[in-house]
């Protein structure tokens, strides 16, 4: 695939869904130029420079850098504290709960979101089993929510 320069241009001409995950496509489009099939195990991403990896960076409404990492996953872990107290901020009044030890509050919806600084905040609200009661908190992932729900559920129902 040499000259790289010229793969990269043509690669990013041709690639149409925009989807799939990189190197999937990477792997088609590559197959497609010039018949050679590259292998998922052939890809060695830890040996990729620094400086030609993505730069994932969370910013504020005045553009200010807030944090940045090369990992995503390790960014969301770091702002995960953040992210549910800014959740908990913009949650409908009411919608969070503490102390809850009966089905009091009606229907819980399953998502959550708001508009705010024009970007659109999404959470999941979840029952969270507080061993004396339960609380009706906003998570992040739905996969977060539903860990919790099951067990707020098991809890609720037991009070």
């Amino acid at each position: 695939f040499v000259p790289a320069p010229d793969y990269a241009d043509a690669f990013l001409g041709r690639v149409t869904d925009v989807n799939l995950p990189l190197l999937e496509c990477l792997e088609r489009e590559f197959r497609r130029m010039s018949g050679v099939t590259i292998e998922r195990e052939a890809w060695h991403l830890a040996q990729v420079p620094d400086h030609l990896k993505m730069t994932f960076r969370v910013v504020d409404g005045n553009k200010k850098t807030l944090q940045e990492s090369k990992s995503l996953t390790e960014l969301q872990l770091q702002l995960k504290g953040k992210v549910r107290e800014t959740l908990s901020k913009v949650a409908d009044v009411g919608l969070e709960k503490q102390g809850v030890t009966e089905w009091d509050f009606g229907e819980l919806p399953q998502t959550f979101s708001r508009k705010q600084a024009g970007f659109t905040l999404k959470a999941w609200p979840a029952l969270v089993d507080e061993k004396q009661s339960v609380a009706i908190k906003l998570f992040d992932t739905e996969a977060e929510q539903q860990q919790a729900m099951w067990q707020g559920q098991r809890r609720l129902l037991l009070l």
